[in-house]
């Protein structure tokens, strides 16, 4: 019997009757960008928060030089979106304007 591939979602090999629709699966990744506003987890806040408990002389060293761990960071686009969201964040939120200079300079290691 031929697996059949639907525009709604993926069968996985060894569970052919499972289907996971592709919302479902884009949204898997929604949890760690929450809206901080609501209180909601977001990864870029607490890597942005973090930096602004260093010193300004340390900032660029350590913003060029992130480092995420953890299977999460394997999935394609991760580090690009933790990187945008960061951009996003430091240029319309006034919390962070301190790090306006820094915005370009945003690295993984």
């Amino acid at each position: 019997m031929k697996k059949k591939v639907t525009g709604f979602g993926k069968q996985h090999k060894e569970f052919p009757s499972l289907q996971v629709s592709f919302f479902t699966r884009a949204m898997a990744m929604e949890v760690c960008f929450g809206n901080h506003e609501e209180d909601e987890p977001n990864i870029a806040v607490s890597i942005l928060r973090s930096m602004m408990k260093l010193g300004v002389d340390v900032r660029v060293l350590v913003i060029q030089n992130i480092v995420l761990a953890g299977g999460t960071c394997m999935i394609p686009g991760f580090k690009l979106r933790v990187k945008q969201e960061m951009q996003h964040i430091i240029e319309n939120y006034k919390e962070f304007e301190d790090l306006k200079t820094l915005k370009e300079k945003i690295k993984f290691a």
